[in-house]
């Protein structure tokens, strides 16, 4: 593990700040730990005063990082401090630390030390969104009543997803860091919650005498293919909503800006310009103007916050029909998440894409939205809403189920293909994969009809989300050879809590690295061992250790899979097979050591010196 990794999982607070862009592969990432201060802020006054604290605090040389709330910005105008009131009494309103140095670190280094944790794929469930279709449809309706009243013309109306996740929040943030590349990339452990956000959209940014904003409205799915893109990019250029929603934005922040920028330095970079991501396209215009050098963070937060893309115009009267019509606070979402270095140099995006996690808790909150204005239709805004949230909830359908049996030649079967059938579709249920057994018996039998099947054969089949299957096939080689296999022990270690240690399924990234490294060594698997200490399994196979005349093998719980084989061995009269929790002095100890799966059977292994 690399002191990152151990970094990662014990050091609070720890703040991370990384482009994952591929085209930024050589910016180095922030990282900042170990501070000196902490600035928090709960009230109209408080906000004041800790907004004065970051400014002296990094005149003295010091580094500052954290998040503003949304709702801080009803302190900052006098027609909203009454809604101040509803704001929960352990909500922040900004929420910063003071640090002497900051760690600048390659974005290898981070990769390597998010992998170098136990592998924990996230799985998302209880999908609970605060407003139904009909609320929002409902809400909507009244926004189009405003925007005709000539109260507003645009509206950013959102709400708030509340889950439950499987896996570890660093694993969640390996995903989506891996799934979902942006210009904005944060993790935050801090005391009382941890933070992720992969926000594409800049905030505001100061380098020198520069600042400079990149407002996002505008939004469109990726295409099945590049022709479909290219069709979509081009209605998307010419789309009149789009654009227009987009301007008003750009005109709300010019505005913001030009207050606090010298006479003429105004001008706006780039308009309309579109960016593409994993899966959608959204259109992004670019603001800069000239400011003082030493000009006060408390000015720019008083001038710009909130955003305005995430707001609205008009923005004050705006925020107050956001305040009628949303039924829970924003908090960080839509506020503010960056860094000021000493030099006054600054950047903070908006925490759009962004989840929250309490103090030791995996149900986690984001939010979702999109401006409304008056040409919006409610059905498309929903979708898009659903669309925006994919980045995260499209996780649940980027893996498959897999099943590898073997086909018997001499028997003219594949088996013990019921149990394999058996446990594919309680792992479907699981993952609310959709499944049909006589679907999936058919596409095997349709396989083997196209195959030589006069020797026997490695059967692999693998079932997407949708319940689709594909069904492959290799000859088994011939075993010639008397020396027993070698195995090795992974350096790496896996979360036996997961629930992808219960199910087999194509997140094995770390799986497949270990056994490829070990194969490169002449190795035939590698074992693992979980974040307790605990033999789990190998690569492969499941594992037994005998001691006299005994086999024992780990427990489900310690990370297990529960083989068809081993649950075979383990049933039948054969062998005396214990399920047991083992360490590695058992391992070391042990008399022989056995591997199993369903195409290989049980197999004599000897541990690698």
């Amino acid at each position: 593990m690399t002191q990152l990794s151990d970094t990662l999982q014990h050091t609070q607070p720890f703040i991370l700040f990384e482009n994952t862009l591929p085209a930024y592969a050589d910016e180095p990432a922030w990282l900042f730990s170990n501070p000196i201060k902490e600035i928090v802020a709960t009230d109209q006054a408080s906000l004041l005063t800790a907004l004065a604290e970051i400014d002296d605090a990094r005149k003295q040389g010091y580094y500052l990082a954290g998040y503003i709330s949304y709702e801080a910005g009803y302190a900052l105008s006098k027609k909203l401090h009454k809604f101040l009131k509803s704001v929960p009494k352990d909500q922040p309103l900004l929420q910063f630390y003071a640090f002497e140095k900051t760690t600048v670190i390659d974005a290898a280094a981070v990769t390597a030390a998010l992998k170098a944790l136990p592998e924990s794929p996230p799985y998302i469930r209880d999908w609970k969104p605060t407003d139904t279709q009909a609320e929002y449809t409902q809400k909507q309706s009244k926004i189009h009543d405003y925007i005709t009243a000539g109260d507003t013309y645009q509206v950013n109306q959102t709400y708030r997803v509340n889950f439950e996740l499987d896996g570890s929040i660093n694993g969640l943030y390996q995903a989506l860091r891996e799934r979902q590349p942006v210009a904005f990339s944060c993790l935050m452990h801090l005391p009382e919650r941890s933070i992720l956000s992969l926000s594409p959209e800049l905030f505001v940014r100061k380098k020198g005498e520069v600042l400079s904003a990149k407002p996002m409205k505008g939004t469109a799915p990726r295409g099945e293919t590049e022709a479909d893109d290219k069709a979509i990019l081009k209605e998307m250029a010419e789309d009149k909503k789009q654009r227009s929603e987009n301007l008003m934005i750009v005109d709300l922040m010019r505005n913001d800006i030009g207050r606090l920028a010298k006479i003429g330095t105004m001008k706006v970079s780039k308009l309309f310009e579109i960016q593409t991501y994993k899966t959608l396209h959204q259109m992004i215009s670019s603001i800069q103007g000239e400011v003082d050098l030493e000009i006060p963070f408390i000015d720019i937060v008083k001038g710009l916050f909130p955003c305005g893309s995430i707001t609205g115009a008009p923005k004050i009267r705006t925020m107050e029909i956001i305040h009628e019509l949303e039924s829970t606070p924003r908090d960080i979402y839509t506020g503010a998440i960056g860094f000021i270095t000493p030099e006054n140099d600054f950047s903070f995006n908006v925490p759009i894409r962004t989840i929250s996690f309490p103090k030791d808790s995996k149900v986690g909150t984001l939010g979702i939205g999109g401006g409304i204005i008056h040409e919006s239709d409610v059905l498309e805004e929903w979708e898009e809403s659903k669309l925006k949230a994919s980045f995260i909830t499209g996780l649940n359908e980027q893996f498959k189920l897999i099943e590898t049996f073997l086909y018997d030649a001499k028997l003219g079967e594949s088996l013990r293909f019921e149990r394999h059938l058996e446990r594919l579709e309680n792992s479907a249920s699981a993952f609310g994969f959709a499944f049909d057994k006589q679907y999936v018996e058919q596409a095997v039998k349709q396989h083997l009809s196209s195959v030589d099947t006069s020797r026997d054969l490695k059967v692999r089949l693998l079932m997407n989300y949708l319940g689709e299957v594909t069904v492959s096939s290799e000859a088994m080689p011939a075993v010639t050879s008397k020396v027993l296999p070698h195995v090795g022990i992974s350096s790496y270690t896996i979360d036996a809590d997961s629930l992808f240690r219960r199910h087999k399924t194509t997140n094995r990234a770390i799986y497949n690295q270990a056994f490829s490294e070990g194969e490169q060594q002449g190795l035939y698997d590698v074992l693992f061992f979980n974040q307790y200490g605990m033999l789990a399994e190998a690569s492969r196979h499941n594992v037994y250790l005998e001691t006299d005349g005994v086999f024992y093998t780990p427990r489900i719980e310690d990370g297990a899979l529960p083989g068809v084989m081993r649950d075979t061995l383990i049933s039948g009269e054969q062998y005396s097979v214990i399920e047991k929790s083992l360490t590695k002095e058992d391992l070391l100890g042990a008399d022989r050591v056995y591997l199993s799966n369903s195409v290989r059977q049980l197999v004599e292994v000897v541990l690698a010196q």
